[in-house]
């Protein structure tokens, strides 16, 4: 009797099979994107997703083809914006580097007129001084 209940207890978990088992569609699938991200790769082109996307629209493979042409295009996207932040960045690096110039002059004006004031408030003092 222990060998009959051990005989089909070992039937039962033989039976037993862990995962899911893939329907033809999906293995063909799984090919249709493969061959797509082959030319995708190469050329960029959303239009290699377009034999899986027409032949396979549920597929779990159409999901993930539609993710990475949309992670591209979002990449695409932060290249543009990085190129122009960049572009903005040298700009005002150069009008920075202007406005830096401009000030050293300024400030050497400033301490010429500085030197002028003071030579002038001694020529004041002198006169006044030659005046009484």
């Amino acid at each position: 009797m222990r060998y009959l209940f051990l005989l089909l207890l070992g039937l039962l978990l033989s039976g037993c099979q862990h995962g899911r088992f893939l329907n033809p569609s999906e293995f063909q699938a799984r090919d249709a994107f493969l061959q797509g991200f082959e030319t995708w790769n190469e050329s960029g082109s959303a239009d290699a997703w377009e034999p899986l996307q027409r032949d396979y629209p549920e597929s779990a493979w159409t999901a993930r083809a539609r993710d990475l042409a949309d992670l591209k295009a979002s990449v695409q996207q932060q290249r543009e914006a990085l190129a122009e932040l960049e572009s903005k960045n040298k700009r005002l690096g150069t009008t920075a580097e202007r406005c830096r110039q401009e000030n050293k002059k300024l400030q050497q004006n400033i301490d010429l007129l500085r030197e002028n004031i003071a030579q002038l408030k001694q020529l004041l003092v002198d006169y006044e001084l030659r005046a009484k």
